[in-house]
Order: structure tokens, then C-alpha cells, then sequence
């Protein structure tokens, strides 16, 4: 993970053969986003809290710190309790500033029938099948659902009726 966060150099490790720029390289001016940010290592939650606050940070193998002025935006699934429980206090408080909660897909069953559309229409249009109908009582299955997956259980579920 830090080798794509931070890029590297040819030969700083085994099967370095070029020169990598890395995340941060790319999110120069723009955004970076963590996915999970609760299994991000301690040991690279220090060299990122370096990266958000003083833009610097240093590619493996290189001797040179290189800069990149980022947004970075983080999300996890986990409890605000259990996130504190697995990231170093400092980091916590720089990329917890601004929390926004989205609930879960089971706590906005009013918004079933529009996503189960708009993923329908991305399924069908992602694999060349036409869009088919739900049957009368199938949103009322699915709103019966518990979805721990949330949106991605919804989709797949979609994919695979489709494919049936």
C-alpha cells in the first residue's frame, strides 16, 4: 500500500523495474480517497499524516521529498468507537474534520426503487442485455432484505438475477 500511495524508484524493491509516481503524485491538486481507512497501517497512517499536513512526503527508495497539495477524503464501514480504536489519535483528527454519515441501505428503503433502477440500467447497459422489468412483487422482496452489504449486495443480487 505504500508503494502505490507513494510511488517508488527502479530498484527500490524486488520487482521495481521503472520508476512508480505513486496516489499522491497523481492527486496533486485534486483528491485522494481511502476506501477502508480503519486497515490502514500505523505505520502508514504516519507517514500520511506528514502528507496532509506538510504536502510532502518521499517516494520508497528516493532521498528527495517531492510535494502534492491533496484533498483526501476516507470512508469506512466501521463505528466511529471501533475507527478510534484502530487509527493513531493524530490521524484520526486530521481526516475526521468533517463526517458525513451515510445509513445504510436498509435504513432508506425509500430509496429502494430508484437505485434498483439506476443500477438495473447500468447492468444492463455494461453487459449489452436489455433492461428487463422487476417482477410486480420483487421490490417488496428486496425491501424485505437486511443488505449488511448494502449497495454492492443490491447490485449483485441484480446481476445475478439478470443473469438467470
Amino acid at each position: 500500500m505504500r508503494a502505490e500511495l507513494f510511488g517508488y524508484k527502479r530498484g527500490s524493491f524486488t520487482g521495481a523495474l521503472k520508476d512508480h509516481e505513486g496516489l499522491l503524485a497523481v492527486a496533486h491538486k485534486d483528491t485522494l480517497f481511502l476506501d477502508e481507512v480503519g486497515d490502514v497501517s500505523r505505520d502508514l497512517q504516519r507517514l500520511l499524516i506528514k502528507a496532509v499536513e506538510e504536502k510532502s512526503y518521499m517516494r520508497l527508495g528516493d532521498d528527495r521529498q517531492l510535494t502534492s497539495d491533496f484533498r483526501l477524503i476516507s470512508a469506512t464501514n466501521l463505528s466511529d468507537e471501533k475507527l478510534r480504536e484502530r487509527l493513531d489519535p493524530d490521524f484520526f483528527d486530521r481526516i475526521s474534520m468533517l463526517t458525513l454519515r451515510l445509513p445504510p441501505l436498509r435504513e432508506r428503503l425509500a430509496d429502494l426503487e430508484s437505485l434498483v433502477e439506476a443500477l438495473a440500467d447500468d447492468i444492463a447497459r455494461r453487459s449489452g442485455m436489455a433492461h428487463k422489468s422487476l417482477a410486480p412483487d420483487a421490490l417488496q422482496r428486496l425491501a424485505r432484505q437486511s443488505w449488511p452489504g448494502n449497495i454492492r449486495e443490491l447490485r449483485n443480487a441484480l446481476e445475478q438475477a439478470a443473469l438467470m
